[in-house]
Order: C-alpha cells, then structure tokens, then sequence
C-alpha cells in the first residue's frame, strides 16, 4: 500500500491503544481519512503500535525496491483505458510490474479508484418528470423549513440473503470518476426480509420478515410494533414527524394508507400520497442509497450460517452505525434532490 503519513500513524497507534480492536481501527480510519484512503492491514497496525509504544517514533521506515517510472505509469495508463475492469493481480502480472507498484500507479500517479457496479431501475420517460415534480416539492419544503431534515423518517425493506450479496467484490471499474456501471442478475437464496426506518434520531427497527411481506403483515407491524416505537418520540406526539415509503405493493394497501392517514395526516409521502412518491427512486432514499450498502457491508465480513446468525450479526451491524455516519448519510438527501433536478429527473450515482 502507499506510506502512511506520520499523522495517520498518530490516529492508528492512539486507536489500537484505546480500543484495542483492529477492526475498530480501520473504520475510524476510513471514517476519518475517506473512503477511497487504502485501509492498513493488521500487521502494520500492530507494527506502527508496537513502535510507538516501545521508542515513541511515528516515522516510516526507509523502503528499497524497483521505483514506478514514467514509462510504467504511461504503460499503465493506457492499458486502463483498453480495459478498465481489469483487476490489479492480472494487470500488475499481464505489465511485468509488482501488484504494490501498480497499486501506486492507479491511485497516486493517475488518481484512478475501482468503484463496483450498482443496481438501479430503467426509468421511464414519465418517471424524469414524476422526479423532478418530487425534487421541487422537497426542496421548497427545505428552503422554507430547515429542520425538515431532522424530521423525516426514511423506511423501507430489504432481502438478506444466508449466502450474501449478488457477489460484486471481484468486480471493478477503474476511472478517475464513477462510471455508474449497472448489473441487473438478481440473486435466489434463503433469505429475510428486514424493515428498518432511519432519522436523525435513530432508527425504527430492525424488524424481521420470515414471510413475503403483504399489506395485512405490514399493516400489523405499523400497528404492533412501530406505534409503540412512534409514540415515545418527541416529534411524532407534536404531529411534526414525517413518514416516507416507497411504492412497493405492500405500502399500497389501503388500510396501511388509511393508518398513515390517520396518525400522520399530511405529514407522509408515499405512493399518491399527499407528498408522491415517484416510482423506481432508490436513489433519492437513505436506506437504499445508504443504509442497505453499508449493512451489508458489516454483515457479510464472514458468511452467517443460519438465518438466525443473520438476523443476529444484522442486528449488530444496525448497532456498530454511529451517528455521524447516520446523519451524513440523511444529510446527503438534501445534495440528492437538488442534482437530481439538475439533470432533470436523472439518477444520482450511488
């Protein structure tokens, strides 16, 4: 990996001395230093602690070795362009050049980063305006309420599969922004469902599904469970709370419409709802955009071998979410609306 700056080997040495996990140490470095900084591996983490705790010296050692040219990297860089889903390993092998050198090439020299493919609906001609009609309504709201942010409630369910996700680790694009590269195959599995709701307070949830989620099911948990939830919030007793949902079929029926009526009033978007919901916008809701990734992102670090380890390890992962992390993440919708807009009605990259 590239060298780690001496301030960067001050935040990993005091996070292992603190903490005591590795694991905890490299979120908080990405947390801290971005998601594209190259994670330190436990060896050097225990490396740069072991060292700082016997001589107090934070400084990197000196390193010998083939130094990357200007020939590598113009090699390198038109080979990207020929084929940029190939992976570093191959790359590295098919140029002569070791994997660490190539690694420096992509990201230092030409400033590339591997993004994975997304999920998203085609959007129909009608969809761009539905979107746009949504992305106006909310930003008005924004513009003439800023605490609107910290009252919606995004909600929505999502599959967890017992062998993980459709398996996009393998599968990457280099480029210097993201080319919004798009896979359709679903994946067949064991699986549950979870619902969750997600707000500047918290969360509503997790609440497992074993079944298909019908409206009578999601009706019965509005009622049994998520009232009870609702009613020990501050904002939804003073009838300020705001309820968003999708248009799946479930949140169509119309009881679940009536029950949103009546404890929300106007106070929910959803499909006709008095704020609608426009069709196929995954990308303008945080536990789709946001929520749903970086779950599953903690829950498959190791394969779950029972539904009920999933449904453990998810509800884990639910608690291991600080709130900052929660709160940019709701933040970003306000980002979300106004490009989406920009480019009338289009998706906004994950």
């Amino acid at each position: 990996m590239s060298r780690i700056s001496k301030r960067e080997r001050f935040f990993i040495a005091a996070w292992l001395e603190c903490y005591g996990s590795v694991t905890v140490v490299q979120r908080k470095f990405r947390e801290k230093f971005g998601r594209h900084a190259q994670l330190p591996c436990a060896e050097t983490i225990h490396r740069i602690h072991k060292k700082a705790a016997e001589t107090g010296d934070l400084d990197d050692e000196p390193r010998s070795g083939r130094r990357r040219s200007s020939e590598d990297i113009s090699r390198v860089k038109e080979d990207v362009k020929e084929e940029p889903q190939m992976s570093i390993r191959v790359r590295a092998r098919r140029l002569d050049l070791s994997r660490s050198n190539m690694q420096r090439i992509l990201r230092n020299d030409l400033k590339l980063y591997p993004y994975r493919p997304r999920l998203l609906q085609e959007l129909s001609e009608e969809d761009f305006a539905h979107r746009m009609t949504f992305c106006e309504e909310m930003i008005d709201f924004l513009d003439n309420d800023a605490d609107v942010l910290n009252r919606l409630v995004f909600t929505d369910e999502a599959h967890f599969h017992l062998s993980g996700e459709v398996n996009r680790h393998n599968l990457r694009y280099y480029a210097e922004e993201n080319p919004n590269v798009i896979l359709t195959q679903p994946l067949h599995s064991p699986r549950v469902t979870v619902w969750a709701g997600v707000w500047a307070g918290g969360f509503l949830g997790p609440v497992f599904f074993d079944e298909t989620v019908t409206g009578s099911r999601y009706l019965e948990m509005l009622n049994d469970v998520i009232l009870p939830l609702l009613e020990q919030i501050v904002e939804f007793n003073e009838s300020r709370l705001i309820w968003q949902q999708d248009g799946a079929p479930p949140h169509w029926f119309r009881p679940a419409r009536l029950w949103l009526d009546q404890h929300f009033g106007q106070r929910w978007i959803g499909r006709n709802g008095p704020t609608a919901w426009p069709a196929r916008s995954p990308d303008l809701t945080a536990c789709d955009y946001w929520l749903w990734g970086h779950l599953k992102h903690l829950v498959y670090q190791s394969q779950p071998e029972s539904i009920d380890e999933l449904k453990e390890k998810i509800r884990g992962a639910f608690q291991a979410i600080t709130d900052d992390q929660r709160l940019s993440a709701i933040g970003d919708f306000n980002r979300r609306i106004r490009l989406c807009l920009q480019r009338n009605g289009g998706h906004v990259e994950y």
